[in-house]
């Protein structure tokens, strides 16, 4: 956080970072983590703190199912927005940030990529191995042994499993903590939505920017990437 240039505030519970900090505190890990580490960090079994976006996918009755429980409710802890395309054979995921501009440091996107693969293959107590992985950033021979195939670089990402793979039934299938934990998910979701409403994110934009005098209708419309009308 201190080379990212980032106040320390890791005695709170949640870390509220602006889009422009967020982006700037991956980039910083990015330049730290290790191949070693990104595996460490998306494997399912190793998360000790309960996240609710890894839990209620868990959950579900298998890994469609849980893969679009997973894209809705990561949004709750991060701005990361997950496209699912299902086909006839095979289920097609791209992932980007909901920030304008911006792009996914390699440490993000690969650490994700694999998440997905950590999830299915725990809910479904199987070694499934990915039909198709790409991604601009190389996989190292480490990462590429453990997805069990050597990605294609590519500038856009997907990862693609085979769709009677993603309806395998989950071991951890569990409906009654996701009927027990849904509405208050959903709860949690319209509050969110309402705090990134459009005038929501010009009165967020006008108090940081009043401080610094950087304020006129131009600058502000920059910032949120529109015009001034």
């Amino acid at each position: 956080m201190q080379k990212a240039e980032i106040p320390n505030v890791l005695w709170k519970e949640e870390l509220d970072l602006s889009p422009a900090n967020y982006i700037k505190f991956l980039t910083e890990l990015d330049n730290e983590i290790t191949d070693e580490q990104i595996l460490l960090f998306s494997e399912v079994k190793n998360i000790n703190t309960f996240m609710p976006p890894f839990f209620v996918a868990l959950c579900a009755n298998n890994a469609l199912e849980g893969f679009q429980r997973f894209a809705m409710y990561k949004r709750l802890v991060c701005p990361l927005l997950i496209d699912i395309t299902k086909n006839d054979k095979t289920i097609d995921i791209h992932l980007s940030f909901d920030i304008p501009n911006s792009s996914m440091p390699r440490f993000t996107l690969l650490n994700e990529q694999l998440v997905l693969v950590s999830l299915i293959r725990t809910g479904s107590n199987k070694h499934i191995i990915p039909l198709e992985v790409k991604s601009p950033y190389p996989y190292s021979k480490r990462l590429i042994d453990y997805v069990g195939l050597e990605p294609t670089i590519s500038e856009t990402n997907s990862i693609s499993f085979s769709y009677e793979d993603t309806v395998l039934p989950f071991i951890t299938q569990n409906n009654i903590m996701w009927e027990y934990m849904e509405a208050e998910l959903k709860r949690r979701l319209a509050e969110l939505s309402e705090e990134n409403s459009f005038p929501n994110v010009v009165e967020k934009k006008l108090f940081f920017a009043v401080p610094s005098a950087r304020f006129s209708r131009e600058e502000i419309a920059k910032s949120l990437g529109g015009g001034v009308r």
